[in-house]
């Protein structure tokens, strides 16, 4: 399986804002360009449930790509299918055939299937954020893939995950 983690940061890093994720709508043009293009290359989604239900409220864009959601709560609304763990989202993917997933934001998630991430695509904001979370805790190297400019300043770049001598095997 190909799990593919995007989302945008800020250049100091920072995927989240303690105020909500309004520092992104000055680039909402560079993800009208990419985000389609990534939604192609991907048959299904794999999100945590502040990221799934944010989308929900900023309106599902998406399309009918299968929406995995990992939560330990109940009740979630919407097309997302709920899962307990990071863990029970890979293997209901691989029963489901999807063979490429997108790792929609979510640090936290990210963090637990660092060791699967088949590339990291970072779409740095020219804006330096004063607090949030950032895109991940590491350890991780990373081997750059290539870069492009988008719309707005804001810079694509693609990498792979390489395992290092602090990683372990």
């Amino acid at each position: 399986m190909r799990l593919i983690y995007h989302l945008a940061v800020s250049l100091n890093g920072l995927a989240t804002h303690p105020e909500g994720p309004d520092w992104l709508v000055p680039f909402a043009e560079a993800a009208l360009v990419y985000l389609p293009r990534l939604l192609g290359e991907v048959d299904g989604l794999l999100m945590g449930r502040r990221t799934y239900e944010e989308a929900l409220v900023l309106g599902w864009a998406y399309g009918e790509k299968p929406a995995l959601v990992v939560s330990t709560k109940e009740g979630l609304g919407g097309p997302g299918k709920r899962v307990a763990s990071p863990e029970e989202a890979i293997r209901l993917a691989s029963t489901l055939g999807l063979t490429r997933l997108w790792l929609v934001g979510g640090p936290t998630l990210a963090q637990a299937l660092l060791p699967q991430l088949s590339e990291v695509r970072l779409a740095y904001c020219p804006v330096v954020l004063e607090a949030g979370k950032p895109f991940l805790q590491g350890p991780l190297s990373l081997r750059l893939l290539g870069t492009e400019v988008l719309p707005g300043g804001v810079l694509l770049c693609r990498y792979r995950p390489q395992v290092s001598p602090t990683q372990g095997p």
